[in-house]
């Protein structure tokens, strides 16, 4: 065989070759950047859910607190109703939001009585809402700690 010809074949072996090791290396980096990506939305969604719980409590009282009359029954019984969710969820976690969300619960239950008066779901509610930026930086740490004894709540870089 001719030097060039060998040449030429060793070439493009070496240059298929090249291309085969290339695609492939190139799909395996994809994937591990693919798999780092969704470890980080899971990792962000992760970090975002105490607040967005503690959010959409914030919000349930802020409304309560100002309320009519008419309506204090119907926000305080949905600040209940969250508290219940999250509370059959997270037993732990239920401790936090007891106090207050506990004496409204009953409160509730008094305030569907006929002729009843909603002052004193106003008043929790009011002491609710006075208490809440410390309850949320609790919960927050909480559900942090639940999440790391889970083993759930990573740092970017830890597999």
């Amino acid at each position: 065989m001719d030097p060039v010809t060998l040449a030429a074949i060793i070439g493009a072996v070496a240059t298929l070759g090249a291309a085969i090791i290339g695609k492939n290396w190139g799909e395996k980096q994809g994937e591990k950047h693919g798999r780092e990506k969704e470890r980080d939305a899971w990792i962000q969604t992760l970090s975002s859910a105490p607040k967005l719980y503690a959010e959409r409590l914030s919000e349930l009282i802020d409304k309560a607190s100002n309320a009519k009359s008419q309506d204090m029954l119907t926000y305080s019984r949905a600040i209940v109703a969250v508290r219940d969710d999250m509370k059959g969820t997270l037993v732990s976690l239920s401790a936090l939001l007891n106090s207050e969300i506990d004496r409204l619960s009953a409160e509730v239950r008094d305030a569907q009585a006929p002729q009843a008066s909603v002052e004193p779901l106003r008043s929790t509610v009011n002491v609710l809402k006075l208490k809440w930026p410390a309850k949320c930086d609790q919960i927050e740490i909480e559900v942090r700690k639940l999440l790391a004894e889970l083993g759930l709540e990573r740092g970017p870089n830890k597999e």
